[in-house]
């Protein structure tokens, strides 16, 4: 994504305690309601004609998954974190002098980062931060990279105020596949030398690569403040997951300090099973923020209708068709509404269809290619239509790792899922057949063939347990009979 830079506008806030914060004034007023879709859209426009070649147009189609169409719940999300920034910026006010004395107090070397000092400064004790949840499939990284970053410039200069370095309003940050601090760390710091690229400081990564990581967070909180870094929004939560309870506990008591002593909003982004860990600690919820889900779309929303009618006119093929009842029902049958699925449903039905010859999207097509490429959501979607409360949802996750072509990550987070999860017969069989498919259809190392093959043993040792365990339940019912 790239860094945007720009020069200061300031502007009147309409609230007098704001007039004279620089770092308030200088941000772009919030939208309204009415102006944040035109704002955000990215609709995409059908611009290939039906002669031009089968490569040119499965490019174009390769670009659906740019597709973004923001709801209404995304405006309350953004109106919310433009609010928090604000809200950090508050007790941030470069003018005032004792937050010129808490940076340098901050700075040195003596100062105990403990996470416990909440009235160094006036105003809110900790930062105003948040929690974005949900299946993944569901949009939370789409809305989030798409909103913040068309919304707000990453970088503003101030070059006619006596600010020694420029103000970051927001760095995205994923969470390490390994759930580590150290990783965490490392990525914050790529993060800030990404946005200063075009400014004369050192590389940060560089200069901290393999400090002890005492040392990495009392970095991070110094240039934090120094930077006027305004939201940090944390990715892929749920990779805490894979890590173990104490490397979690103190994942969290990093995001209470950070909060603390740094000053900065925090947007946190994962599963919905992933943050309950939040939960487990007292202290890090009453640091949480505000709770909101995003969630697969229903049959009957008006946002699922403009997703469909989009995609509709969105065709590739030579021979378009038309929306209608049959089509419509099958798409949301077969991805039970997750954005993700179904754009990318559409997609590979469209490539099936140009590389076939057929030119055409169909019923008995769509479901061929379902059947085919979607192995590994059959037990994910199979669960949400016998509405089963799982953690299945999170096997969409291990799909988006695949194809981003990070195997190895996928192949640990299916591991985790297998070994937290009970199956049925069924989901057992399904999940047999994609790692099949991965097998088959994948590039894998010759670790990754290793590790694959130990999950599919796993797997159908657990289908033979439950085939003899229905053979015995068939035998002894003959035999009571």
């Amino acid at each position: 994504m790239k860094t945007t830079i720009v020069n200061a506008k300031y502007h009147e806030t309409g609230n007098p305690l704001h007039a004279d914060n620089p770092l308030i004034t200088a941000l772009p007023p919030k939208l309204l309601a009415k102006d944040f879709s035109p704002a955000t859209a990215i609709k995409l426009i059908n611009l290939k004609a039906t002669d031009d070649s089968a490569d040119e147009r499965i490019k174009a189609i390769r670009q659906l998954k740019k597709l973004y169409l923001p709801t209404y719940t995304h405006y309350e999300i953004y109106s919310h974190l433009y609010d928090t920034v604000v809200s950090v910026y508050e007790d941030r006010n470069p003018n005032h002098s004792e937050v010129t004395e808490w940076t340098y107090e901050l700075a040195s070397p003596e100062f105990n980062f403990d996470g416990d000092d909440d009235d160094i400064l006036e105003g809110s004790t900790t930062s105003e931060s948040s929690v974005l949840t949900g299946p993944s499939g569901a949009g939370k990284s789409t809305f989030a990279r798409n909103t913040i970053a068309r919304l707000f410039p990453q970088v503003i200069r101030h070059p006619t105020l006596d600010l020694e370095n420029p103000q970051i309003i927001y760095l995205f940050v994923d969470m390490p596949h390994d759930g580590t601090r150290s990783g965490l760390c490392m990525n914050i710091f790529r993060a800030l030398d990404k946005a200063l690229k075009s400014f004369d400081y050192p590389c940060y990564e560089k200069l901290y690569e393999g400090e002890k990581i005492a040392k990495m967070e009392s970095a991070i909180h110094v240039l934090f403040r120094e930077f006027h870094v305004g939201l940090c929004v944390i990715d892929e939560f749920q990779n805490l997951n894979v890590s173990g309870k104490l490397l979690r506990d103190e994942m969290l008591q990093f995001f209470d300090s950070m909060a603390n002593n740094a000053r900065v909003s925090i947007l946190k982004i994962g599963t919905s099973d992933a943050i309950k860990i939040i939960d487990k600690k007292h202290q890090h919820l009453r640091r949480a923020g505000e709770l909101t889900q995003l969630s697969a779309y229903t049959k009957d929303s008006k946002d699922w209708e403009q997703l469909v009618n989009t995609l509709f006119n969105l065709q590739f093929v030579n021979k378009k068709i038309e929306k209608d009842d049959n089509l419509n029902d099958l798409l949301f049958e077969l991805t039970c509404g997750f954005p993700y699925a179904v754009v990318k449903l559409w997609q590979l039905t469209q490539i099936e269809a140009i590389n076939s010859g057929k030119e055409k999207i169909s019923l008995t097509l769509l479901r061929s290619v379902y059947k085919r490429q979607f192995s590994l959501l059959h037990t994910v979607f199979s669960a949400i239509r016998r509405k089963k409360t799982s953690r299945y949802e999170d096997l969409i996750s291990v799909q988006q790792l695949l194809d981003k072509g990070e195997v190895k990550q996928a192949i640990k987070h299916l591991k985790y899922f297998l070994e937290s999860e009970q199956f049925n017969g069924p989901a057992t069989l399904h999940l047999v057949e994609a790692i099949e498919v991965m097998q088959s259809d994948i590039d894998l190392t010759s670790e990754e063939k290793a590790e694959i093959a130990k999950v599919k043993q796993s797997l159908e040792l657990k289908v033979a347990e439950i085939k003899n365990q229905n053979s015995n339940k068939a035998k002894n019912k003959k035999e009571a009979a």
